[in-house]
């Protein structure tokens, strides 16, 4: 009788467990499963602004789980009363600076998680790298024999690599050691070019170029007149808006005053605006991306553009800003 209860005892015993072990494991795995799903379903729009000038542009919005900021996205009016119709105001939001940039975001990680070091070259100090040779080679294929001029560079690291932004430029907005219109009546170089280039250098990898702009002033006062610009002072109404840095006599480098009348100050007042760059991860993928920023003398020519670093760079959203 004892055995027979015993046995009985011990079956019952058996059947509890298997059916609590059953009972333990399988409803837990299937409300984790629910609940993952129901985050991800359910994940808040992430805008990021950056401020340019004195107003928010948006680098990135994410909704719906997919980027809304991609490709060409046409004059910022037009999305501004589309894409952005819902979303969060940038004075709404956190603001974090670095420089002379802001940004403004609802995200919540590092925007900008590399150490950039900016620095910028004048005239008399010039780098002696493949930047100048990539830029010189660059401006030969164009035709133009004066100086190649490096004026700024940012460097920063990403995944192991030395990444840097660099910019060149023979553009000045003031005489440093400006020509004297009364002898020198022109650069002594064949081809003088007015450029500004920029290019990505990713270590191990062929330089990119990102931006390229450039425009051969006359020298002779026939060609001035035609084009409304000249290194030639042709009268009362010829002003100089800027200056060139062209080989002057005896192959001295020297800023030459570039004299426009009102029709030549329309055709080059936009080579007075440079691009900007900023470092920084926009869209929160833990990468940083960069910004590519160009002012113009009006709305109808400046834009903003997002690029991801690679050793090939990716324009992934560009955007008007008229």
């Amino acid at each position: 009788m004892n055995k027979y209860r015993a046995g009985r005892w011990w079956l019952l015993f058996l059947i509890l467990f298997f059916t609590s072990c059953s009972m333990d494991v399988t409803p837990s795995a299937s409300i984790s499963e629910d609940s993952s799903v129901k985050q991800e379903n359910n994940r808040d729009p992430v805008i990021t602004y950056v401020r340019l000038e004195d107003w928010f542009v948006p680098a990135s919005y994410w909704a719906e789980d997919s980027q809304l900021l991609c490709g060409d996205a046409g004059p910022y009016s037009l999305i501004a009363d589309t894409l952005l119709q819902d979303a969060p105001d940038a004075a709404e939001l956190a603001q974090y600076s670095q420089g002379d940039w802001t940004i403004a975001s609802n995200g919540a990680w590092d925007f900008f998680p590399q150490f950039v070091q900016t620095t910028a070259y004048s005239i008399g100090e010039q780098p002696e790298s493949m930047w100048s040779t990539f830029f010189k080679e660059r401006l030969a294929g164009l035709g133009y024999d004066g100086p190649v001029l490096v004026t700024e560079a940012l460097t920063f690291h990403q995944k192991g690599k030395e990444v840097s932004i660099v910019t060149a430029s023979n553009i000045r907005l003031d005489g440093e050691t400006m020509a004297d219109p009364k002898t020198d009546t022109g650069p002594e170089n064949d081809v003088p070019l007015l450029y500004t280039l920029s290019a990505l250098f990713v270590e191990g990898a062929a330089p990119a170029e990102l931006f390229c702009h450039y425009v051969e002033i006359p020298t002779s006062k026939e060609s001035g007149e035609q084009l409304g610009y000249t290194y030639s002072p042709l009268g009362a109404d010829w002003l100089p808006i800027l200056f060139g840095l062209q080989y002057g006599p005896e192959g001295k480098e020297t800023l030459f005053p570039v004299y426009c009348n009102h029709g030549g100050e329309l055709n080059i007042r936009n080579f007075k605006y440079t691009p900007r760059y900023l470092v920084c991860d926009v869209d929160g993928d833990g990468e940083s991306e960069f910004i590519q920023y160009m002012d113009g003398a009006s709305s109808l020519m400046a834009s903003c553009a997002v690029y991801e670093i690679g050793e090939i760079p990716e324009q992934v959203f560009f955007l008007s800003l008229n």
